[in-house]
């Protein structure tokens, strides 16, 4: 549970778990790497939703 007084998340934690685990199930497990594919990657760019490329300390 995420907790409302907690800082405000650029991306919603539900997408982030979805780029995740997408990331992982095709090989990419470097936070830098699953980053350079939200730039890049048409597939990760529709899971972001147009929400903007998370940095990889967002992954930390």
């Amino acid at each position: 549970m995420y907790s409302p007084k907690g800082r405000k998340s650029k991306v919603p934690p539900h997408i982030l778990f979805k780029i995740f685990v997408y990331a992982m199930s095709h090989g990419v497990y470097s936070t830098r790497m699953i980053q350079h594919q939200c730039e890049e990657n048409i597939n990760y760019m529709w899971l972001l939703q147009g929400y903007l490329a998370p940095s990889h300390m967002t992954f930390q």
